[in-house]
Parts: structure tokens; C-alpha cells; sequence
């Protein structure tokens, strides 16, 4: 399992979210 750091997981969430509620509309 890859280590991640703080920074790089507040990065990507936010691009996840995004995704998932652009896969929704």
C-alpha cells in the first residue's frame, strides 16, 4: 500500500467528489 501524504489526499478528494457528481447529473 502506497504511502500518501495529507496534502496529496485533500488534492484528490475534492477531483473524486467532482467526478462522482458530474457521473450523477
Amino acid at each position: 500500500m502506497p504511502r500518501t501524504t495529507l496534502n496529496e489526499v485533500l488534492e484528490v478528494t475534492p477531483l473524486q467528489a467532482s467526478e462522482a457528481s458530474t457521473l450523477a447529473l
